[in-house]
């Protein structure tokens, strides 16, 4: 069997993006199966449809070909039978109860543009133009998809959607137009189907862009997914590098922030740069040691960077001038250096290690802050450098001092390091 890579990242989304806890791709139904709708019933809708369709010029249904009386209820189960969907996945509703929702999408993964060339026997006297026999291929799909998800799953509102990441808007048009025609019918039936279309353009009627919709959240679960059964996924990690945020700190800030998914915290909390400082200081007042805050809000900083296509992650300071706060008072830090199993952080300002060495280098003097775990007041000295030179290691003299060595053992959480102004 030939892996499909426009199937792999359907798959991914719909696992991790729609939280679909079952997903199969190539999907067909199994002789085996007990249907959740009669043959009767089957036979009333395709008999309806066929006439429907042939009303109107759309000949997507027609079987006089197959020698078969329209209404014989053997034929339609045999189509669905036949019928083959790219990816279909079940989610479980976090908002109802007992709720499934059903997902049957069809994926046009072709290299140039969507072109089907396959006519049916009866569609060639038409003379229809490439576009069209395209968008009829479609609208056949769609059509069996849909009926298939309500013959094998007994659901009136699956959503069945379709995707193309390379299309132009000429076909894509072509297509929503005559798919519409099968949205109508269904909505005559009584059906809640949700009829959803990405392609690769925006266009009046579409659901949106392939990238916007699909690609980029997919992109973007891959920087918090570690499974190698998913090719999509381990490709763009190849291909792009990206860095692996702290999945575990990303959900302990999501429980601190009281949202039910990743995808429910990004949409409230990681929309702005203002909410992103929101939510650090939302969990800074919730959260025990300062170990873990540094690096819940170092995880959700990464996300951020990420889920807004930054070529870095933003400091705090870069947070709040954006947003217009950089004269806050918040107690949020930055420029901090942990020290590997211990709690003690080091905090310079100037932030930048280097920035602050050439200015250690004309004052030969920093005003030391020693910060306590208990709140008591924090205790301030002189730390003197005077044989500190170009090629001394900065972050190894501070950490040979005996006031970092001790600070553990004396209740220190910080050691804060300010220049003082020359």
């Amino acid at each position: 069997m030939k892996i499909e890579m426009g199937e792999q990242i359907v798959a991914s989304w719909l696992k991790h993006i729609k939280h679909c806890v079952v997903v199969n791709t190539n999907w067909k139904a199994s002789p085996y199966w007990v249907p959740a709708v009669t043959d009767e019933e089957i036979g009333r809708i395709c008999t309806a449809a066929n006439e429907h369709f042939n009303n109107i010029g759309l000949r997507i249904l027609d079987i006089t070909n197959e020698n078969v009386e329209e209404n014989d209820e053997g034929v339609w189960q045999n189509i669905l039978l036949q019928t083959e969907c790219d990816v279909v996945g079940v989610a479980h509703s976090a908002r109802e109860q007992g709720k499934q929702l059903i997902y049957a999408v069809e994926s046009a993964f072709h290299r140039n543009n969507i072109h089907y060339s396959k006519k049916k026997q009866s569609w060639r006297p038409l003379g229809l133009s490439g576009a069209t026999v395209t968008a009829w291929n479609v609208a056949l799909k769609m059509f069996k998809n849909a009926l298939s998800m309500y013959r094998w799953y007994g659901v009136k509102d699956a959503h069945i959607v379709f995707v193309a990441p390379k299309s132009s808007e000429s076909v894509e048009n072509e297509i929503l137009n005559v798919c519409n025609n099968v949205v109508d019918f269904y909505r005559e039936q009584g059906f809640a189907f949700e009829f959803e279309f990405y392609f690769e353009h925006t266009i009046q009627g579409s659901s949106g862009s392939f990238s916007e919709c699909i690609k980029n959240p997919v992109n973007l679960a891959a920087t918090i997914v570690d499974d190698t059964s998913e090719l999509y996924l381990r490709s763009h990690i190849l291909d792009a590098d990206t860095q692996s945020i702290d999945v575990l700190m990303l959900h302990k800030a999501r429980r601190f922030l009281e949202c039910e998914s990743i995808d429910e915290m990004s949409g409230a909390w990681l929309d702005s740069p203002e909410n992103l400082l929101r939510a650090i200081e939302r969990i800074e007042r919730r959260i025990v040691t300062r170990s873990l805050f540094n690096r819940c809000h170092g995880a959700l900083r990464e996300y951020y960077a990420v889920l807004h296509n930054l070529d870095r992650i933003p400091t705090i300071r870069d947070l709040r001038n954006q947003s217009g706060d950089a004269g806050s008072q918040s107690i949020i830090n930055e420029g901090v250096v942990t020290n590997g199993d211990s709690p003690v952080e080091i905090v310079l300002n100037p932030r930048d290690e280097d920035e602050f060495k050439s200015a250690l280098l004309r004052t030969r003097v920093a005003r030391r802050t020693r910060e306590y775990a208990d709140n008591r007041n924090p205790v301030v000295d002189e730390w003197r450098a005077d044989h500190f030179t170009e090629n001394s290691n900065l972050m190894g003299n501070i950490k040979s001092s005996a006031a970092y060595r001790n600070a553990r053992r004396d209740g220190v959480i910080r050691l804060r390091f300010d220049i003082i102004n020359d």
